[in-house]
């Protein structure tokens, strides 16, 4: 599915953007938090030392954090190194939008730790629309619209006139071919 198609089968609403907005967090797959712990380690973020506190350079962060990114790593923290989590839902809003804004969060808070996003949103195969854009989307969007119409003329042409021709005991060649051009005269096409 494109991403217009997948904005309508997961029923999101807004404005192109803010679609565009949310479809860029849906990943490809949840993340198993056991993963993320793994990921957070190798990348010396946030890990646990022999003495059972915390080390890594988010805990260094922590303390100089603002209290809205302390919210966003106590969020973090809870989620990955807490025991209740079995999967970080990220295949649908709101969980997908949230978990964006951590991950921002912590990249934000280690400038100089290249790729971290992309390397974060791995774990799971991806984000399919990361590289969406707002016109992308309206293209697809303008397309979807575009051909709903002419499949409802093809339907009303096939249920109004073709398909009772078709079902009709004393059919011929001559009164199918008589339908589909009386069809094609009623949608202004010509076979």
């Amino acid at each position: 599915m494109n991403a217009y198609q997948t904005a309508q089968a997961m029923g999101l609403t807004g404005t192109d953007a803010e679609i565009v907005a949310i479809l860029q967090t849906i990943t490809s797959g949840p993340i198993d938090p056991a993963r993320v712990r793994q990921w957070s380690r190798e990348q010396g973020l946030w890990f646990r030392k022999p003495d059972s506190t915390m080390g890594g350079t988010l805990s260094v962060a922590y303390p100089t954090a603002t209290p809205q990114q302390q919210a966003a790593l106590d969020q973090f923290f809870a989620a990955i190194w807490g025991d209740s989590l079995q999967t970080l839902n990220t295949t649908q809003p709101p969980a997908s939008v949230t978990v964006w804004g951590i991950v921002q969060t912590i990249a934000g808070l280690n400038p100089t730790a290249a790729g971290l996003v992309d390397s974060f949103y791995a774990l799971d195969g991806g984000r399919p629309f990361k590289d969406t854009t707002e016109a992308e989307y309206a293209k697809q969007k303008s397309d979807a619209i575009r051909q709903q119409a002419a499949d409802g003329v093809f339907a009303e042409a096939m249920n109004s006139i073709v398909n009772p021709a078709a079902a009709d005991p004393a059919r011929t060649e001559a009164s199918i071919r008589a339908a589909f051009t009386a069809a094609a005269a009623a949608v202004q096409v010509t076979l």
